[in-house]
């Protein structure tokens, strides 16, 4: 087993690493819609992540599609922001149950999905749930599963929005808002999809003077540190941009994807912080010049530790996908 991200020094270190079917059970949402009654469909999202991706919004098209062949009156509402997880947040009199009132919905389809990328072939749990909007009732629910198709990393990797942040991953800073470094981070690549052995870049801004640390969750949640390392060590910064790998180093250190198993597409993620304070990390692995097993690599609790002791800092998740399905 590998981890899927892979710093390629020169020399080197390394880091690890649907076809919907949805016409016929439309129907079954269709058969218990009143006459005179309007619907929407909400955003579908990643039930593990939160994410609404360009994956689910298909899925809500092909929805939307299926139910209007049926002569169901829709009522779209691609504004409002809401994904509806379960009732405890919709009920009656609650925010959510008003603005859908408010626009004239009677009837709610709301869903989410769960990937299984190792399924022969790939798959994706799809639970869709029928709200009536003036009782809070459920009318029905439905889970379907769904092949899905080529080069769906993609489109699993195109984030519209999120609706919650996995907890292993987010750990808040007990420290007062003002005392938070300001930060801004990304990867260069839109979506941010890898194939294997594929290079890329973290961009960062923040606070002239903080330390920044870059750490690699794979899929396994083990970690490792991308920076600092050992040609890179802990220093503040010296202007409020930062890249990772630095330009000024191109020709001798590389970023580079790899999926934690070979053959398959991984969902991985790369941990910012950056703090007004050092803080240790010194038992991380930085594996350089080798291919380290996911065991091998550094314990999150350990991770999150640390942040809860430290003081002073923000950080940002970058989640991304490596593997064939991110094929151009």
């Amino acid at each position: 087993m590998r981890l899927p991200v892979y710093l390629l020094f020169i020399p080197l270190i390394f880091l690890s690493a649907c076809a919907p079917v949805i016409k016929p059970q439309a129907g079954e949402f269709a058969g218990l819609v009143k006459p005179g009654e309007t619907l929407a469909v909400t955003a579908i999202y990643n039930d593990i992540s939160g994410d609404v991706t360009a994956l689910g919004n298909r899925w809500r098209d092909e929805i939307e599609a299926a139910l209007s062949e049926e002569q169901i009156k829709l009522k779209t509402r691609r504004d409002i922001g809401l994904i509806i997880d379960d009732l405890e947040s919709f009920g009656p009199g609650s925010d959510e149950q008003k603005l859908w009132e408010a626009a004239g919905a009677d009837l709610l389809i709301v869903g989410s999905y769960r990937l299984q990328p190792n399924a022969k072939p790939p798959q994706a749990l799809l639970t869709l749930k029928l709200l009536d909007v003036h009782t809070a009732g459920i009318r029905q629910t439905l889970q379907l599963k769904k092949t899905l198709l080529p080069g769906w990393g993609r489109s699993e990797a195109t984030v519209k929005g999120n609706q919650f942040q996995e907890s292993v991953e987010i750990v808040v800073d007990s420290s007062s808002p003002e005392k938070k470094p300001s930060l801004s981070a990304s990867l260069d690549r839109k979506p941010a999809c890898f194939q294997a052995g594929s290079a890329g870049t973290v961009l960062v801004q923040s606070d002239v003077g903080t330390h920044i640390y870059l750490l690699n969750l794979a899929a396994d949640q083990s970690v490792t540190l991308l920076y600092p390392n050992s040609r890179l060590p802990d220093q503040p910064l010296a202007s409020e941009r930062f890249s990772f790998p630095p330009l000024e180093l191109a020709k001798e250190l590389q970023l580079v994807f790899y999926p934690l198993k070979k053959g398959q597409t991984s969902s991985e993620s790369i941990k910012v912080i950056s703090s007004y304070f050092p803080i240790d990390f010194s038992y991380l692995p930085v594996p350089e010049n080798t291919i380290y097993a996911g065991a091998k690599g550094g314990d999150i609790k350990q991770v999150l530790a640390s942040l809860e002791n430290a003081r002073g800092w923000s950080e940002q998740v970058l989640k991304y996908w490596v593997g064939p399905e991110c094929g151009e």
